[in-house]
């Protein structure tokens, strides 16, 4: 009795992986913007009341809370960084535009 071996092309699996891995890629940063969308009021009101928050957690992505600039200054490249504190719709759906 002979053992037979299927042989798949290894691009098409590349191919697939891929696609696979940006399926999940997607998912999970939308679960990041819902778990952001629901911290915009302990955020806003930690802000307004000058007191700390800890954010922790499998779902939180620095990108959905920090928003940066870059300009020149001196002849110098530099970059600000500044928290976001609420996150509307429209920054979500921008958000959505630059990841892919």
């Amino acid at each position: 009795m002979d053992n037979f071996q299927i042989v798949s092309d290894p691009s098409t699996d590349q191919k697939e992986q891929s696609s696979v891995d940006q399926d999940v890629i997607s998912e999970y940063k939308s679960e990041c913007r819902r778990v952001r969308n629901g911290c915009n009021f302990d955020l806003s009101k930690c802000f307004k009341d000058g007191k700390p928050l800890i954010i922790d957690g499998s779902h939180i992505d620095p990108d959905c809370y920090l928003e940066y600039s870059e300009h020149e200054i001196d002849g110098t490249n530099k970059i600000e960084y500044r928290i976001v504190t609420e996150q509307t719709e429209s920054d979500t759906s921008s958000a959505l535009g630059s990841m892919q």
